[in-house]
């Protein structure tokens, strides 16, 4: 969380690559119209599994979405060559 002029808040969330399922993912953005955060979210994910799709044998094990709920929202996604198990607590 971050104090100043426009307050902000983020979230971390780590996962892993295999399971990125585009089909699924369109369907929850089916399901959640009204939620615009969430759409962000899922569409940032829905372009990651496409990136993976066509990245093909590349060693990915992982991928993180980084949220920070400010002015303007950001959300970034990255793959992650360490097994998403490590970070888990």
């Amino acid at each position: 969380m971050g104090m100043g002029i426009i307050p902000e808040i983020g979230a971390t969330l780590t996962g892993s690559v295999e399971t990125l399922d585009a089909e699924k993912i369109k369907k929850l953005i089916e399901k959640h119209q009204d939620n615009k955060i969430l759409i962000s979210i899922l569409e940032a994910l829905r372009t990651a599994s496409n990136f993976k799709e066509l990245l093909g044998e590349l060693p990915f094990k992982g991928v993180q979405v980084n949220v920070d709920l400010s002015l303007p929202p950001k959300i970034a996604v990255s793959f992650l060559q360490l097994d998403p198990q490590v970070f888990s607590a």
